[in-house]
């Protein structure tokens, strides 16, 4: 009797120590957001970042090594927005510009701005590789992802643009104190996927606190936070500048594809919801 009752005590440990990770394999499905998000800009001017938000879903496999390490990878699509904005800045734009009395000439113009403003809207397919520590049913997700953007779309404006004659540069003339000027100007514009640009490719880092709410020994709906981070190392490659002097009227460029932005960085936290699903040895 004794025997038996080992034996029944020692297959109830086993079940109690093996419910609800009796798999080596797990799948896991996700949505990411609410979140909030930001692709501050870097370059020679002061560059504002205003706090935008994101969103996604994704799909990842798990491998337990044992029950409380595994390694995970999957695939990710995030959509995030962020604005920026600048402090003022001039800038000398050479073009042709009729003068009075002396036709069209080849001009310089500085052109000054209070503020330039971009609100950038991009989508991302990101591959994560993470390890996967559990205890209990509280989890820690970290590693790395290579994410690179599949769309881009930019509106982008400038405030209280004033600009000056400083030389007319086909006759050689300099002129003694820069003459104010009243010229046609477009302050504002969008861009769809310019493809004049090196879109942005990160390695980001990252990590995710959360819990786990199992219904049973393969199902479970785990709830956490998560954050990325990407640092300023995406650069745009643009080198125009901001703004263009053509038929005597004055128009603006993307600010991310002028020289006024060396680099982008990126970053965002927010909520993970995601369904698992166990799969048996």
């Amino acid at each position: 009797m004794a025997a038996v009752l080992l034996s029944v005590g020692s297959l109830h440990a086993q079940s109690a120590e093996t419910k609800g990770r009796n798999y080596r394999g797990e799948l896991s499905v996700s949505v990411y957001g609410p979140a909030v998000a930001e692709m501050p800009f870097d370059g020679d001017i002061d560059w504002e970042s205003k706090l935008g938000y994101s969103f996604g879903f994704g799909a990842d496999y798990t491998y337990w090594f044992n029950k409380n390490i595994g390694l995970m990878a999957g695939l990710k699509i995030a959509y995030l927005t962020t604005n920026q904005e600048s402090g003022s800045f001039d800038e000398d734009v050479r073009g042709i510009l009729p003068v009075t009395g002396l036709g069209n000439q080849q001009v310089v113009v500085n052109v000054s701005a209070t503020q330039s403003s971009e609100t950038k809207a991009m989508t991302f397919a990101q591959i994560p590789v993470r390890i996967a520590l559990k205890l209990s049913d509280f989890y820690c997700n970290v590693g790395a992802s290579l994410s690179v953007a599949v769309t881009n779309y930019s509106e982008y404006g400038y405030s209280t643009n004033s600009y000056a004659l400083e030389q007319v540069a086909s006759m050689g003339v300099t002129m003694p104190t820069p003459v104010p000027l009243t010229l046609k100007d477009s302050k504002t514009g969008n861009i769809f996927q310019n493809r004049d640009l090196t879109w942005p490719v990160y390695i980001l880092v990252g990590g995710e606190l959360g819990y786990r709410f199992r219904f049973d020994d393969q199902n479970a709906v785990s709830l956490g936070i998560f954050g990325r981070y990407g640092g300023l190392n995406s650069k745009p490659e643009g080198g125009d500048q901001s703004f263009r002097l053509e038929n005597g009227q004055i128009s603006v460029n993307q600010p991310s594809a002028t020289t006024h932005v060396d680099k982008m960085g990126y970053y965002e936290i927010g909520l993970r919801i995601a369904y698992h699903y166990g799969l048996h040895k």
